[in-house]
């Protein structure tokens, strides 16, 4: 028997779906080594005018948003250890801006590019371009690939800065047009290449540094996203059917949709497409590596039970060692609060804390390791984030317990959703196996 209550979790999922907070779930828990449980019910897509459409099923190809970052850091650090990097680029360059300057060159701060440059405020309206003018300085600082992973490479995502970044996509009526298009629509560096927000290494700040990640990847090795992930990842674990960077192909049966909620009170379907493409990326264009992934949760948390057992055909024993080691480097220990200060509440709350009750440190895995046994009775040590469709996953090696799970609705991180990932909590670690031994793995906080 599995060391939960099983029948406790599928009432919990049960409970959401019959309040309407999630049309459908697709959820799996498991240990380094097995699945204990993989389910799904309710539905993957309901259609616009609020009809049940296809059921959701343990194959059921979700939209895995950014928990596709943990898979992005674990391939970088894979191509650096095992010499893959055409520059030659290795570990011992985790701490080098020069590394990183090599393959993108956009971080120079003597380049034209807004991403080398700091964004201070804006003026007022262009009247030729109808734009507003940013207020700009060039970075004094190039970022390291350790601070891309880490989130302390000064940049930030427009939708959780309240800096003035969102302006540059999302300017408030009377202040002109945006600066460029949203990133993800339609794969253009060029709209990647916004200004970053501070110097690198002062801070965390959610960011999509794992994008230029990806690009780096792909620049350094001369392959795909989808080809290295199934290389390096997919064909390894045995899950390259399961899951994928690109699934246009697929039929609609076989995918979730996006959920959110009409203003009569339901949950439908709306479009949404992140860009992508199956092949190296045409010039100029990118695939949107913090939130490629598609697939299911079962498929999913095959990556993280490869941390938790440190399956060598990733990566090295030392290597795993650095990369879920605890890497608070230059920045405060204690992650801000809220977390997140969404500028755009219909995609995403803004999130008090990731871990209640529990100060946090970031991994070189885009995850967050919790320093004390949170109020939801998850063990110290554990692996954590989320992504931006509600889906959610934390596993601990000492326990030897995980879970993953996703609702493919929006927003992400409401009460609802907050409520609903802390009693899963409860539920999987609620009774504490594991938790004695765990306690020791906490966060050893560097000043």
């Amino acid at each position: 028997m599995p060391p939960f209550d099983a029948k406790a979790l599928h009432s919990r999922f049960q409970k959401a779906i019959d309040d309407g907070v999630a049309p459908g779930v697709q959820y799996t828990v498991f240990d380094r080594d097995s699945t204990l449980l993989s389910d799904a019910i309710g539905y993957a897509r309901v259609s616009a005018t609020g009809e049940k459409e296809v059921k959701m099923t343990t194959n059921t190809f979700c939209w895995l948003a950014s928990c596709s970052k943990l898979s992005i850091s674990l391939i970088v650090l894979h191509v650096l250890e095992r010499g893959l990097a055409k520059d030659g680029s290795s570990l011992a360059d985790l701490d080098s801006s020069l590394a990183l300057l090599r393959v993108l060159p956009e971080f120079d701060p003597k380049s034209d590019t807004y991403v080398s440059k700091i964004l201070t405020g804006w003026g007022s309206i262009d009247p030729a371009t109808g734009k507003l003018t940013p207020q700009l300085t060039p970075r004094k600082t190039i970022p390291t690939i350790r601070q891309m992973l880490l989130h302390t490479a000064g940049l930030a995502y427009q939708w959780s800065s309240s800096n003035g970044l969102q302006k540059w996509y999302a300017p408030s009526p009377g202040e002109g047009v945006p600066q460029a298009d949203m990133p993800y629509v339609k794969g253009d560096i060029a709209d990647l290449n916004a200004p970053s927000v501070r110097e690198a290494g002062e801070d965390w700040e959610y960011s999509p540094s794992l994008d230029w990640m990806a690009i780096w990847l792909q620049r350094v090795t001369g392959k795909s996203c989808r080809q290295l992930h199934r290389e390096i990842l997919f064909e390894p674990l045995g899950i390259v059917d399961k899951i994928d960077t690109y699934v246009d192909d697929r039929p609609d049966e076989e995918k979730a949709a996006i959920h959110v909620r009409n203003p009569e009170g339901k949950l439908v379907s709306i479009p949404f497409a992140v860009w992508s493409c199956p092949d190296l990326p045409p010039k100029g264009k990118f695939n949107f590596g913090t939130a490629m992934l598609h697939g299911s949760h079962q498929a999913l948390a095959a990556t993280f039970q490869a941390c938790m057992r440190r399956d060598e055909r990733i990566l090295s024993a030392s290597t795993w060692a650095l990369a879920l080691a605890d890497h608070p480097g230059s920045v405060k220990a204690s992650l801000p609060s809220p977390l997140l200060e969404s500028m755009i509440p219909a995609v995403v709350t803004s999130m008090k804390e990731l871990n209640p009750g529990s100060t946090n440190v970031p991994s070189l895995l885009s995850t967050f390791r919790n320093c004390t046994t949170t109020t939801s009775g998850k063990p110290a040590g554990s692996q954590t984030w989320l992504g931006l469709a509600n889906s959610y996953f934390a596993f601990n090696e000492e326990a030897n317990i995980g879970y993953a799970y996703g609702c493919s609705t929006f927003p992400c991180a409401s009460e609802e959703f907050v409520r609903l990932r802390e009693d899963v909590e409860r539920i999987v670690f609620g009774q504490g196996k594991g938790q004695g031994k765990a306690q020791m793995n906490g966060c050893r906080v560097q000043e």
